[in-house]
């Protein structure tokens, strides 16, 4: 192996760890999700990334760089059921 193609494996590495986990941490405190249960918290993945691919989609078709946020996405999204979704997804929702 060459070492360009060592370097090109460990940046495709870390392209998931920042692409995906890292954003689902930062967005709704996964790591910090108390949810023991192996079927509750493969459910509950699941929907935090589905969550978080519906904001990226979202994301994509804003024309100002500003409104391409998840808390926009979130503040044009507010609505009751929004609301108790985010609680639902969010460590800090108390599940």
């Amino acid at each position: 192996a060459t070492t360009e193609r060592l370097l090109e494996l460990a940046r495709a590495c870390w392209g998931i760890e920042n692409g995906t986990h890292c954003p689902l941490d930062t967005v709704s405190d996964e790591d910090r999700c108390r949810v023991r249960h192996p079927v509750a918290a493969t459910v509950l993945g699941l929907l935090r990334r589905l969550l978080h691919g519906e904001a990226r989609a979202w994301a994509r078709h804003q024309t100002r760089a500003r409104d391409r946020t998840y808390p926009t996405f979130l503040a044009r999204h507010d609505n009751d059921r929004a609301a108790r979704s985010r609680l639902l997804l969010t460590a800090s929702g108390g599940v």
